[in-house]
């Protein structure tokens, strides 16, 4: 994994590090370009070069959610995050989310239960349009095998075959605490995609590089996870070779 891709250059590793502080505060060119002394529009092409670099870095495959494999039927978790944009025109709905009340991109990500590794992201689809089970209705589902399924929110209701979801009258208190757990890592997981400022902050610049950004950031933030691990979650829905709750 050569970032660099083998350029030792003391000039490449500053405008790395110009992308770094870019991704991460989300600040303007002229001000990359006096803390570097660059010329803006230098600047600017290599930033942008770095991105599309980290954007395409092999880190997040589906076949890592089978790492430490416990025979679970749930191997994963999933969920949609919605980010900040401008209002694109013409007006439209379709656009609009409640989180922000206000024009948003949303992507589903999902992670490994066992290992809290980010196995897949799916993205951007404008918000209005596109709920979290539509999403994974036309894409995720398709790459389950067999009983595979996935631990989800409520908002995942009504696919009991895909989704293993919060259920008060059915889940006893060891399936709700397993459930629970879970999803609490999950978001601990976007918020780490929002602590860097290009997330965060609304969006200024064109929609079709939402998702590079997107990518890169994940791939940073996977980087992390796998050098950092986040806290174990002890998840299983077997007991003697049989599903420990079904619905």
């Amino acid at each position: 994994m050569k970032i660099l891709s083998g350029l030792s250059d003391i000039r490449w590793v500053s405008y790395f590090l110009a992308t770094l502080m870019f991704l991460r505060t989300y600040t303007v060119t002229p001000v990359l370009a006096m803390i570097f002394m660059k010329d803006e529009k230098t600047i600017r092409h290599w930033v942008w070069v770095f991105i599309e670099k980290l954007a395409t870095l092999d880190l997040i495959r589906w076949e890592y959610r089978r790492m430490n494999d416990n025979g679970s039927r749930c191997l994963v978790t999933v969920d949609g995050t919605d980010f900040r944009i401008r209002e694109p025109g013409p007006f439209s709905t379709g656009w609009f989310t409640k989180k922000f009340n206000g024009p948003g991109l949303r992507y589903e990500v999902a992670v490994c239960i066992q290992t809290g590794w980010i196995v897949w992201i799916n993205g951007p689809f404008p918000c209005g349009e596109w709920v979290d089970i539509a999403i994974s209705l036309s894409s995720l589902v398709y790459m389950f095998e067999g009983d595979e399924r996935a631990v989800a929110d409520k908002g995942y209701r009504g696919y009991p075959q895909f989704f293993d979801c919060p259920w008060r009258h059915l889940d006893n208190q060891q399936q709700t605490t397993r459930k629970s757990l879970a999803r609490a890592r999950h978001e601990c997981v976007n918020r780490r995609l929002k602590e860097w400022g290009c997330l965060l902050q609304r969006w200024r610049h064109s929609l079709d590089k939402h998702g590079m950004m997107f990518r890169a950031v994940a791939n940073i933030v996977q980087l992390h996870i796998m050098e950092q691990p986040m806290w174990q979650v002890e998840y299983y829905d077997r007991v003697n070779n049989e599903f420990d709750f079904d619905y």
